[in-house]
């Protein structure tokens, strides 16, 4: 399992879309900019307790959708297929295969 705030950061980035602005930056700051929910609260002229709300609420979203989704899971899922693939390739001495090589790294996005 990954650590909580990877987790959270890896759901905003693919579900951003589905946030209020307020809700992606709060998200942000908290989880990649690393400020306190009192920091948040200055800049924002709002009190803690709103801010923790917000960060709940948005963590409750990112949540449901990838429940939902499932996208994160299935780009897991995918990468270890890739990376698998990639040992398969190497035992069979055809990690020099530029072309599959490539293809794989396209799935990786």
């Amino acid at each position: 399992m990954m650590e909580p705030r990877v987790h959270i950061s890896l759901l905003r980035e693919l579900y951003r879309p589905l946030l209020t602005p307020w809700q992606d930056q709060v998200l942000d700051l908290y989880y990649d900019q690393d400020w306190s929910l009192s920091e948040i609260a200055r800049i924002r002229a709002v009190s803690r307790a709103a801010v923790h709300s917000v960060l709940k609420r948005a963590e409750a979203i990112l949540t449901h959708y990838e429940t939902r989704l499932g996208l994160l899971e299935s780009h897991r899922v995918r990468n270890e297929l890739v990376d698998r693939m990639l040992e398969r390739l190497q035992e069979q001495g055809m990690a020099d295969d530029h072309i599959i090589l490539d293809m794989l790294g396209e799935l990786r996005k």
